[in-house]
């Protein structure tokens, strides 16, 4: 291949020939912007697939072990060039790798905003966040169906603001589980979230100023909320944050908590609220698909249930089995649990996968699982569904 250098400030076209041609960066900048006006931006005028690892912007060699940024707006809009955004897309079986968990401030800023295309997030590793580092990371990706696990617990200021606005595909939210939060920190993160249902559990007692301000506004499909907040006496801590939810919903708080307002700064007018019980509860939320899967649920001392799928189902606490059941006539069909293929051994029958034992807590420890499935029909064309079992105490 050809060696093209690009200098800052400059501006290089780089011709492809043919479908399958590669690019391949590497960089040793601590940061690709300074402000608007100076920032580095990838464009494609054609769809192009992005994968590989980032950090071979910031060390062109031995950046397959390197997680640690250095500069500030380390990869600022990188590939949010507004008008070609959409050419930008995940490729099959190979991520981008995003693996950095020292971070800086604004590091991730606006980085795939407007990338329409986008279905998959990468993986966010980072447990320590640094000011703004996901600040509108994924603003605009309206095809985003997954969002990545969010571990940090130590937050800091605006960190997560905007990240996932205007993600209106996006129909599961990643726990979050930090208690302690930082000012601004959930600021408008799904604003425009139109096909999420149910919030993460928000465990925090102690709000900060702005944290919640605007969180799920304009979640017009949002029915389900989970706050233990006791002091919300933060300046604008809930302001507008269920602005635009659904007309009706259920909403869990904290035994000693009796201060909520009626409205989109508390608890919205038409929704029912009852105090959060504790003990261990089995969610299942069901995601993006594109085949018709029944779920039907065991418990304890009760009749089997089925459900359709199309809704997150609250099983309760004596659940002992979850059985997802595929459309039948497919030629193969392929099952992951957190992204680990189920062999087919322990399968009754290729087109359903059995949960057992899951009130077990030994079986099945508190935390969050992703089940997805892949169907392949004759002529190799795929089908998938996803869904997402909660456990927690």
């Amino acid at each position: 291949g050809t060696d093209v250098t690009i200098a800052s400030g400059e501006t290089a076209t780089i011709t492809l020939g043919a479908v399958g041609d590669k690019v391949s960066f590497y960089g040793d900048n601590a940061a690709y912007a300074t402000d608007f006006l100076t920032k580095s931006c990838i464009s494609c005028d054609k769809d192009c697939y992005v994968y590989g690892n980032i950090m071979s912007l910031i060390t062109s060699s031995g950046f397959e072990s390197a997680t640690e940024l250095a500069g500030a707006k380390t990869f600022y809009y990188l590939f949010n060039d507004f008008s070609n955004g959409a050419h930008i897309k995940n490729k099959d079986g190979s991520g981008l790798f995003l693996p950095a968990t020292t971070l800086t401030e604004s590091c991730y800023d606006s980085m795939f905003g407007n990338c329409s295309s986008l279905t998959k997030a990468p993986e966010l590793p980072a447990t320590e966040l640094a000011e703004s580092c996901y600040v509108n990371m994924f603003n605009g990706c309206t095809s985003l169906t997954k969002a990545p696990d969010l571990p940090a617990t130590t937050l800091a200021e605006s960190c997560y603001n905007g990240m996932f606005s205007g993600c209106s595909k996006l129909s599961r939210a990643p726990e979050l589980p930090a208690t302690e939060l930082a000012e601004g920190c959930y600021k408008l993160m799904f604003t425009g979230c139109s096909s999420l249902t149910r919030a993460p559990e928000l465990p925090a007692e102690t709000l900060a100023k702005d944290c919640y301000k605007q969180m799920f506004m304009s979640c017009s499909s949002l029915s389900s909320v989970t706050c233990l907040a006791t002091d919300i006496s933060a300046q604008n801590c809930t302001s507008n944050w269920l602005s635009g939810v659904a007309s009706t919903g259920t909403f869990k708080k904290a035994a000693s908590m009796n201060s909520w307002d009626v409205g989109a700064s508390g608890i919205p007018s038409g929704w029912t609220d009852s105090v959060y019980s504790g003990g261990v509860t089995v969610t299942v939320d069901t995601g993006a698909s594109d085949i018709a899967v029944s779920i039907s649920v065991s418990n304890s001392g009760a009749a089997t249930e089925t459900y359709d799928g199309s809704s997150p189902i609250d099983i309760g606490t004596n659940a002992n089995q979850i059985v997802f059941a595929a459309q039948e006539g497919f030629a193969s069909y392929v099952w992951k649990i957190d992204n680990k293929t189920v062999d087919s051994s322990a399968l009754t029958t290729s087109w359903k996968l059995s949960l057992d034992n899951i009130s077990l807590r030994t079986v099945w420890p508190v935390g969050v699982y992703d089940i997805e499935l892949e169907a392949f029909d004759a002529a190799g064309t795929a089908y998938s569904f996803s869904a997402q079992i909660k456990i927690t105490e």
